[in-house]
């Protein structure tokens, strides 16, 4: 059974919350979007100081956002991250109104668990209850078999973009493993089909919506490391989270 406000998942929940406490978040722009973070607001490195303050014998730093905001959260292994991620969303959802996640993990295995831990009818209920009946949305991103005829764009992705914020009881989360980000061209190909008007490139449609991107076991996507910055290019979120040991 899940158990709720166990004190370090409860920490690093409100941790990334308070990150954006008297942050300016802008209205969307249009209906497939996130709301906007100033990535600029002066309030950010106060908050973000004052968190690491409480933070016992831990190496703390911070450095101005540039394209985006980047924020790490490190809990030991089995306590729980998954479920951390998932009560992140939640949170993030329903204090700024954010409602576009994607998650990355780097192998199969673990996006098989991740998923098996979204849509399991306990974890379903779980959340369901503790945040007003709004539910997760999973859409899980696999690789595409090449089919005769015309390409469309996939089905997947387009649900993912396309899908209202105006629906307060829905929250909109990709999964998807790296290797579909790095390796294929699934995200970057011209489709015979478009999106948003005119969009044929999976990329750019999904860069569109403004998305919280989070990172499990970030140590595999080192910030140097080619993976990280293709994911960076390919997704372009407004916000990274990365959840690691």
């Amino acid at each position: 059974l899940l158990q709720k406000d166990l004190p370090h998942q409860q920490y690093a929940v409100d941790a990334v919350s308070k990150v954006f406490e008297n942050v300016a978040v802008g209205v969307p722009s249009f209906y497939y979007m996130n709301p906007l973070v100033n990535i600029k607001d002066s309030n950010i490195e106060p908050n973000i100081t004052e968190l690491q303050k409480s933070v016992e014998n831990a190496e703390c730093s911070y450095l101005p956002a540039k394209d985006y905001l980047h924020i790490d959260i490190k809990m030991e292994t089995g306590t729980g991250k998954t479920f951390t991620q998932i009560k992140t969303i939640y949170e993030l959802n329903e204090k700024y109104g954010f409602n576009k996640f994607i998650i990355v993990v780097p192998t199969l295995p673990i996006k098989a668990g991740t998923q098996q831990f979204i849509i399991s009818n306990d974890t379903k209920k779980f959340f369901e209850d503790e945040y007003n009946q709004v539910e997760i949305e999973l859409r899980l991103v696999e690789s595409l078999q090449k089919k005769k005829g015309r390409d469309y764009f996939p089905s997947v992705i387009r649900e993912f973009v396309t899908a209202s914020n105006l629906n307060s009881k829905k929250i909109q989360v990709m999964l998807i493993n790296s290797q579909l980000i790095t390796n294929g061209k699934m995200l970057t190909k011209e489709y015979d089909t478009t999106i948003l008007d005119d969009l044929t490139n999976p990329s750019e449609a999904i860069k569109a919506t403004k998305p919280i991107l989070i990172i499990d076991e970030p140590h595999k996507f080192g910030k140097e490391n080619v993976t990280f910055k293709k994911i960076k290019e390919i997704l372009t979120p407004q916000c990274i989270i990365r959840f690691g040991a």
